[in-house]
């Protein structure tokens, strides 16, 4: 077959140019300055060298999307990827996806009738294709996008607990609107009464939980842009109050951890396992620190920006520095919480528990989880409990009243009990109000030696 020369072919007036760039927010192509395509990078399945043909897909989207333009016509594709300028006057390459790229321009070019090739530009002259490109960049945005980052910000508005209690209370409302065959939104006034009727009657709630399960119904409104039914409604006070005068507001707050129950505790426990020694020092940082357990072991997946991590403990002279960067009362990064872990005798020494499951669990990721189990696995919040409860069965203590605040109860308690000032208890469990006073017990014996000097300081008759 002898060879054609492309002036009997091709127009020598259609001289065509085309501008690609691609990065790592997305692709353009512009074509005689009229037409732009932006889209996200094609992700490439090859590892490599194979990943730079994501700069060539550029080229075949621009001639598959204007083709029908090419017609006899000599196009030039201008690129500052060196490697696509070559592939693209060659024909071929040695990677399988860009061969067959390749392939794909060959038959366009057939299609058409039309020569493509490319030509080198620098990138710092190719600005145009540069700014189509960066257009999916955080800084260009579209009204679906906002409106996608928007939901996303909305669901992070509760705290993960908090989530969690809300859709238990969603559940439980929409269950029972369900079962009386009742549309739960927008809420009657009558389909008001009859649920915290049935919070009380029949699934038996406090009063304080009752308060808690109505809030959730206003929430559902609101986020649905309907107005609240609750506050106009004066038959439900009525109710409530009834509901409150029957019930009682009494509550029965978590029994305290006390020294003497760690210690029986201490007994059960086999020093020699990651697991025990773990669940050891769990305890003891929960009892100096005021804090919840679940606020060292993890709950959920592990992050290092909120979980506490083997770097977060600091070695100190006197003892150990814990450094939480996120609890319950931290949510928002506003500060660090230091949990002060000193050396001291006795066996409730936290510091001598830290240095012997350090020792144990030597060679672990420093920004990986503090606790691990004795596989290497994460020491998580339902393990905790169900090791606590194993533990407290096996001591003969009652475990029914006992959950992760007992441990903030009873470090708050102790430190009460020994004289330190209810300021400096708050400041220690970082309490930002006098919900303080709630998490300390009296003991009956300082309150007896109380009413001993009252009665002693009183006058008397002469």
């Amino acid at each position: 077959m002898g060879k054609c020369k492309y002036s009997t072919l091709l127009s020598h007036q259609n001289l065509l140019i085309g501008l690609c760039h691609c990065c790592g927010t997305g692709q353009s192509c512009c074509f005689q300055s009229k037409t732009t395509l932006c889209s996200p990078p094609v992700k490439s399945s090859f590892q490599g060298k194979a990943s730079i043909s994501e700069r060539f897909t550029s080229a075949i989207e621009m001639s598959g999307s204007w083709g029908k333009y090419f017609v006899n016509s000599k196009v030039i594709i201008h690129s500052d990827n060196s490697s696509a300028v070559s592939w693209i006057n060659k024909g071929t390459s040695r990677i399988p996806l860009v061969q067959f790229m390749c392939r794909i321009l060959f038959w366009i070019s057939a299609l058409y009738n039309c020569v493509i090739s490319a030509k080198y530009l620098p990138g710092k002259q190719n600005n145009i294709g540069d700014a189509c490109s960066r257009l999916h960049e955080p800084g260009g945005f579209t009204v679906q996008s906002l409106q996608d980052q928007a939901s996303a910000l909305k669901r992070k508005a509760w705290a993960n607990s908090t989530t969690s209690t809300y859709r238990n209370h969603m559940k439980t409302y929409l269950d029972f609107c369900d079962h009386i065959s009742v549309p739960p939104l927008p809420a009657t006034l009558k389909t008001l009464q009859l649920y915290a009727t049935y919070l009380a009657k029949v699934k038996c709630f406090k009063f304080c939980s009752i308060q808690q399960y109505l809030n959730i119904i206003p929430h559902m409104h609101k986020l649905c842009d309907l107005p609240d039914p609750s506050p106009e409604d004066y038959q439900l006070k009525y109710l409530l109050m009834g509901i409150k005068r029957e019930l009682g507001t009494a509550q029965f707050p978590v029994y305290s951890r006390t020294p003497s129950h760690l210690l029986r505790m201490r007994s059960f426990l086999d020093f020699s396992s990651v697991e025990d020694l773990g669940f050891w020092c769990a305890c003891l940082i929960a009892f100096y620190g005021l804090l919840r357990p679940g606020t060292i072991a993890i709950t959920g997946p592990f992050a290092t920006s909120q979980h506490v991590r083997r770097v977060d403990l600091m070695p100190c002279s006197w003892g150990y520095l814990l450094c939480l960067r996120h609890t319950k009362a931290i949510q928002f990064r506003e500060r660090e919480l230091n949990v002060i872990l000193p050396q001291v005798t006795g066996e409730m020494c936290p510091a001598s528990a830290l240095q012997a499951y350090l020792h144990l669990t030597r060679g672990a990721v420093l920004f990986g989880p503090l606790l691990l189990t004795g596989k290497g696995s994460i020491f998580t919040y339902s393990i905790f409990r169900r090791k606590l409860h194993s533990i407290l069965v096996q001591a003969g203590i009652d475990d029914s009243n006992i959950k992760g605040h007992s441990f903030r109860r009873g470090g708050a308690t102790w430190l009460s009990q020994i004289g330190v000032p209810v300021d400096q208890i708050k400041a220690i469990g970082y309490w930002s109000s006098d919900a303080v006073l709630r998490y300390i017990d009296p003991h009956f014996s300082n309150l007896l030696d109380t009413m001993v000097l009252f009665g002693k300081s009183l006058p008397n008759a002469k």
